[in-house]
């Protein structure tokens, strides 16, 4: 298998709210690994490649964090490879400090 990846993943554990960009309704899932260009959603579907992701959770201080996200792969079981398209700075911050991307 060709891992296309350009940076390491980090192992996380993250509950997420997440929506399509487009929609309204939000749905839960979790993020199990993350680096500086991409992660992986656990989620209850599959969602379609080339579909945008606003992803939202809140830091153990309370403070919200969002990522939008391009979907690059999908399974049938829910796992879905994101490519990262935007990171508000507050939430690079916690990315890189707390859960320890580099």
């Amino acid at each position: 298998m060709n891992d296309r990846r350009r940076a390491q993943r980090v192992p996380v554990d993250v509950a997420v709210r997440y929506r399509r960009h487009s929609e309204t309704t939000e749905h839960t899932a979790r993020i199990e690994n993350i680096s500086r260009s991409g992660l992986l959603l656990v989620a209850q579907e599959a969602v379609p490649e080339g579909t945008r992701l606003r992803i939202a959770f809140e830091g153990p201080d309370g403070t919200s964090h969002a990522i939008v996200g391009e979907v690059v792969h999908t399974a049938p079981t829910g796992r879905v490879g994101l490519t990262l398209v935007h990171l508000e700075e507050v939430t690079l911050r916690y990315v890189r400090d707390v859960l320890g991307v580099a």
